[in-house]
């Protein structure tokens, strides 16, 4: 497990909430992370993208088995991209998804297949919660 990767997303979920100002995930963080998450949090979306970029990037570098992703356009054109995690935690499979309004993706949207699994809808919140074990 990339649990570099794995921080990133989780990060980047605390400052999505931040720009939204929930507090739930960055109430529950572990103290190693708790100042890098209140930095994630305070900056909101001005960071997300750049830890989701940074994510990515160390994923597709160590093509790690537990922690994919990929980026497809926003059918629903709430956002221009959406960016989606699937990590495999205890043979489960959690996935994590985040819109964003970026160009910066297209080169990712272009670059990456999509999961062969499908979206199950539920909270990357309560998905990001079960990753923290791992760090």
């Amino acid at each position: 497990m990339n649990k570099q990767a794995v921080r990133r997303i989780v990060l980047a979920q605390v400052a999505s909430d931040g720009g939204k100002g929930i507090t739930d995930l960055l109430d529950m963080m572990p103290n190693n992370i708790m100042p890098a998450a209140q930095r994630a949090w305070n900056s909101g979306y001005a960071v997300k993208d750049k830890l989701l970029e940074q994510a990515c990037a160390i994923t597709a570098c160590h093509k790690n088995s537990d922690v994919h992703f990929f980026v497809t356009e926003d059918k629903q054109s709430i956002a221009k991209f959406i960016v989606y995690f699937d990590v495999k935690i205890e043979d489960k499979r959690w996935q994590v998804s985040f819109h964003s309004f970026s160009n910066r993706w297209a080169k990712w949207a272009k670059s990456t297949v999509a999961s062969r699994g499908h979206w199950d809808h539920k909270s990357s919140r309560e998905a990001c919660v079960k990753m923290l074990q791992l760090l």
